[in-house]
């Protein structure tokens, strides 16, 4: 149970990284300032590193199951722009 629980973390974590990067895209296309993208990219950074150091509990297997769900995410990202149901 632990590590679907991790997993779907990954998972969720990743959902909200894709979810504000393709915002910014949006946000840039309209605006055309470059210091969004910077603040953009330290604020998603900031938010994984902080969410993964938040349940790593000193275990490297957890990170690695929170990766997992991570990269799911991406993967069901790409494969939903790709379909464009999401326009970017």
């Amino acid at each position: 149970m632990k590590y679907l629980l991790l997993t779907f973390v990954g998972f969720f974590i990743g959902l909200i990284n894709y979810s504000l990067l393709v915002f910014t895209i949006k946000v840039l296309k309209k605006s055309k300032k470059i210091y969004i993208t910077v603040f953009s990219y330290y604020v998603r950074i900031l938010l994984v590193l902080f969410s993964f150091f938040l349940f790593l509990d000193k275990n490297i297997q957890n990170l690695f199951l929170m990766l997992l769900g991570f990269f799911i995410s991406k993967i069901l990202f790409l494969y939903i722009v790709k379909k464009n149901k999401i326009k970017v």
